[in-house]
């Protein structure tokens, strides 16, 4: 049997561990999507955390080696906010662990105290509305219909900013959301998405950044609000 058991490259392994961590996908996504067991993936995350701060451990000037440790502190930084918060939603809320509600409500807030804590108010609230003692557990879809119901109450807040904005900026800010992007500055992004060239776009960036509407190259161009970027995608498609 162990002649036959699967191999997984290091790269592999610590790809779906960071897309776990950041939210990108759950963890029943990413086991049915590569067939693993959710014992395995645990492993896997287990493992990159005990050896997350062994990076820091070599004293290196060169600039790939600093590169790979802001990254990485970066990702320790979202994890533990990610867990805070998932400590301060579950004082107020019960999750199903069988629905994955958690991980949705998680992957919603993107590590975002401010949106975390109105998502979770907004949940608490509809929680109590249907069954005010006790509420029951939460499951996944009271955690996106509520999400709906939270941005459609702040879709006239959020339409009134994209007409505040100039049309460059509108345009790249819906780009991001739609299709995001560590480069939109490459050619091939830029095409795709009918975006102004060379100076025209970097300062849309940076005026979106000073904004406090995105992050900047450090952290991705990720959109800062995780409220306005799910009204986005949703919007938009």
């Amino acid at each position: 049997m162990s002649a036959n058991r699967r191999q997984y490259t290091a790269e592999f392994k610590a790809k779906v561990v960071l897309q776990m961590l950041m939210g990108e996908k759950t963890s029943a996504e990413i086991c049915r999507s590569h067939k693993l067991h959710s014992s395995v993936l645990n492993r896997w995350r287990k493992e990159f955390l005990d050896h997350a701060t062994t990076i820091f451990e070599a004293d290196s000037g060169h600039e790939a080696d600093q590169q790979r440790i802001a990254e990485l502190e970066r990702l320790v930084g979202q994890l533990t906010m990610k867990l805070e918060i998932a400590k301060k939603a579950s004082q107020w809320l019960t999750f199903d662990p069988d629905s994955q509600a958690l991980e949705l409500f998680l992957s919603y807030v993107q590590g975002h105290v401010k949106d975390a804590l109105t998502l979770a108010q907004r949940l608490w609230l509809s929680c109590r509305a249907i069954a005010p003692d006790p509420p029951g557990l939460i499951q996944a879809h009271q955690v996106h219909s509520t999400m709906l119901a939270l941005v459609q109450d702040l879709s006239v807040t959020f339409e009134a900013l994209l007409l505040l904005l100039p049309p460059t900026q509108a345009r790249v800010l819906e780009s991001l959301a739609l299709d995001p992007t560590e480069s939109p500055q490459a050619s091939a992004y830029i095409k795709k998405h009918q975006l102004s060239r060379g100076g025209g776009l970097q300062g849309a960036l940076t005026s979106l950044e000073e904004k406090g509407l995105i992050y900047g190259p450090q952290f991705g161009y990720r959109i800062a609000l995780p409220l306005l970027d799910f009204w986005l995608r949703q919007r938009l498609r």
